[in-house]
Order: structure tokens, then sequence, then C-alpha cells
């Protein structure tokens, strides 16, 4: 298991710990790692109705021109589809899925949009940048896996190259859920309120939340 995997494995858990509550057992037991895995297996059941949700305001999972942030291959929410996946956990995805990965770090620098590959390259948007690997224009980030990935939405508003969609996901006895919101409601007091969509929906035992541009919208109307 390569570094970059444990990198992730360790996150995802961490993430599992938040929403469980489940902080007093060894990571490396037994018990442990079988809640973590039926976790895992929940909350990617619960993804699929969050794509249902996304693709009821118009995001484009087809779309090679949009990327996915920071996720792995236990995560992600659009491996089935064409969206490029930006992560600097690249290592953990399957090789039939490495023709749509970018192995860096996303980051907004200065108002630009920017990925740090893993060898330490900087490379900016407005300098070719992305358009360098692909031309990215529009970013998915849900569920992130700490506050550095969230204000990378923050900083992209206002900015007229980017579109960006936030989302949270979860079952709604969560010990996160309350927080996961939190952070979205946050996020919403830096964008045009004009200009995107803000929901939260509770379904049964599940609750979603998004943030995502009208544009989507009235792409549908077209």
């Amino acid at each position: 298991m390569g570094y970059h995997v444990r990198r992730c494995i360790e996150a995802l858990k961490e993430q599992y710990m938040q929403a469980t509550g489940n902080f007093t057992l060894n990571k490396n037991t037994e018990d442990f790692n079988k809640g973590f895995i039926q976790w895992l297996v929940k909350r990617n059941e619960i993804s699929i109705y969050f794509i249902d949700l996304l693709d009821e305001y118009g995001y484009d999972f087809y779309d090679p021109n949009s990327a996915e942030i920071g996720k792995s291959e236990f995560d992600s929410i659009v491996l089935p589809y064409n969206n490029t996946i930006i992560t600097p956990y690249a290592d953990s995805f399957h090789e039939k899925y490495q023709d749509r990965v970018i192995d860096a770090t996303f980051g907004v620098y200065d108002g630009i949009p920017a990925i740090n590959t893993n060898n330490y390259l900087k490379v900016k948007h407005n300098n070719k940048g992305l358009n360098m690997f692909r031309k990215i224009n529009n970013v998915l980030i849900h569920n992130p896996y700490n506050l550095m990935e969230a204000s990378c939405f923050k900083d992209l508003q206002g900015c007229n190259s980017f579109d960006a969609t936030i989302g949270v996901f979860g079952n709604q006895d969560d010990k996160d859920m309350d927080n996961k919101l939190q952070l979205l409601e946050n996020q919403y007091k830096f964008c045009d309120k004009d200009s995107v969509v803000y929901d939260i929906v509770y379904d049964q035992d599940m609750y979603f939340g998004l943030i995502t541009p009208k544009v989507k919208i009235n792409k549908l109307n077209k």
C-alpha cells in the first residue's frame, strides 16, 4: 500500500470517527475496521442520492472540463462518468481510471486556480496552468477531508473563469452532521446570493447540502 493510499484511508477513518463518535477503539483493531468498512459502504450508497440532487441542479458528470477535487477511489462519486479527478491520492485509483486523474493538489492562490503537482510544481490557471493538463473550468468538492479544500470553494467566489460546487451528505444521526452543515453555511457567506443555489435536503434518514451556481440550472432550460 502506497504512502498516498495510506493517507487517504487515514483521512476517511477520521471522517468515520467524527460521524460515529467511535473514538474508543484503536484504529488498527478488527472491530474498528469492520465498522469503518460498513460505514464507507453505506456512505457510498448515500452518494447515489447526492448525485441525483446534483443532476437535478444541472451538474454535468459527463463533462471532462469539470473536476472532482481531493478524493480517492474509495469515495469518489464521479467514477462511472467522465469528470476529471484532481487528487493527491492518484495511486489509489485503478489504472483504468488513470487517464482521467491529475496527480496534484488543487488550490487557489491570489484568486487564481492552480495545482501543486506531486513534484511540487505549482501550475497556475491564468498562465496556461490547469489547461496544460485539461481545460478545467468547474470543480466539485464534497465531504472535504479538511478545511483547506473548503477554502478553495470560498476563494473561487468571484472568479469569472471558474465555477465551483460544494456539498455534504450523510446520515441524519451522524455526530458531525451539524458541523458539516455549518461548514456549508459558512461558505455560503462568501457567495453572491443571486448567482448560486443553496439547498439543504432531508430524505428518510439521510441529509444533503450543496451550493452550486445557478447557471447550471439555466443550462437545463435552453
